[in-house]
């Protein structure tokens, strides 16, 4: 056993200290990656809002975890800012690896946001940011 293995777990040939250490704390292994986070937030005309919305929940998230870049997302509401020009929400898009992110931006991020101009104009004003968990 070489002093990277566990010794509190002989039985598992080849399991890390901190691989053990997770097992044994009984954490979920998504909470053991890198995750990085990919966050879009979207001022959204009050008149489109709840469109917007449905929509986002029932087809552009679903394209968007299909492609497999992606995990699952998470859509927030923005509550302290002026809602007087359109409501503000952030949907945060999680994936496993930079590489996942990179094959999103190349492959399918253009078609995405044409699909998202397509359907509704301008009346979304939208910026991106990428983050990384640290937690």
């Amino acid at each position: 056993m070489n002093s990277a293995e566990c010794r509190a777990c002989p039985t598992e040939v080849g399991v890390s200290s901190a691989e053990c250490e997770v097992k044994s704390a009984n954490i979920p292994f998504y909470l053991t990656l890198q995750m990085l986070v990919y966050n879009v937030t979207s001022k959204v005309g009050h008149d489109i809002s709840s469109s917007w919305l449905e929509w986002m929940r029932s087809e552009h998230i679903p394209d968007l975890v299909a492609t497999g870049c992606f995990t699952h997302a998470v859509v927030f509401h923005l509550i302290e800012l002026d809602d007087e020009d359109g409501v503000t929400y952030a949907v945060q898009f999680h994936t496993e690896s930079k590489a996942n992110y990179n094959r999103y931006i190349s492959k399918y991020a253009q078609d995405m946001r044409q699909k998202t101009f397509d359907k509704w104009g301008e009346k979304i004003v939208s910026f991106r940011t990428l983050m990384q968990i640290v937690n």
